[in-house]
């Protein structure tokens, strides 16, 4: 996955929606329109033969105001599940027996893990790092994977499984 040409500019888009860029700029862009929304109110009260168009003009600047944060999860998660159909494309694993016993062993290392090494599940919570360990360990079936990228994968996952904070 690191390899993939388009990784860099997924985990970008990634650091951009946690660090509020995008959000920044598009709050940017918003008063942008209602600034021009206003000039265009203004037009219309001085000129009244131009009071139609310009309250049409102002009603469309506000139309093309957007919400904070409306469609940059979608397209990270668009551009995650992009790169990994690429991936399973160029790199079928061939040996389903050895992805099923991938996952088997994957499940009881989960299960032992998660219920202290007892036979009942007792425990509710799965941690976000533990999600983000087991799908990165599942990149080990794949060639040339080494511990490194499965920990840059796993850093890189773990906001999408943590509880986003609200900002005010």
């Amino acid at each position: 996955m690191l390899a993939h040409p388009d990784f860099g500019t997924l985990t970008n888009r990634i650091a951009d929606y946690l660090d509020d860029t995008l959000a920044a700029g598009i709050a940017a862009q918003n008063q942008l329109y209602d600034s021009v929304s206003d000039l265009m109110m203004r037009i219309g009260k001085e000129e009244k033969s131009l009071r139609q168009a310009a309250t049409t003009q102002a009603k469309e600047a506000k139309a093309l105001r957007r919400k904070l944060y409306a469609d940059e999860l979608t397209q990270i998660e668009t551009l995650f599940k992009t790169i990994l159909s690429s991936i399973k494309k160029e790199h079928p694993t061939g040996k389903p027996e050895a992805a099923k016993a991938m996952t088997k062993d994957a499940f009881d290392k989960m299960r032992f893990e998660l219920t202290k090494g007892g036979a009942a599940a007792e425990i509710l919570k799965v941690q976000p790092e533990q999600i983000t360990a087991y799908l990165a360990e599942s990149m080990s079936i794949m060639d040339g994977v080494s511990e490194e990228m499965k920990e840059n994968l796993s850093r890189t996952l773990l906001p999408f499984f943590k509880k986003p904070v609200k900002s005010g």
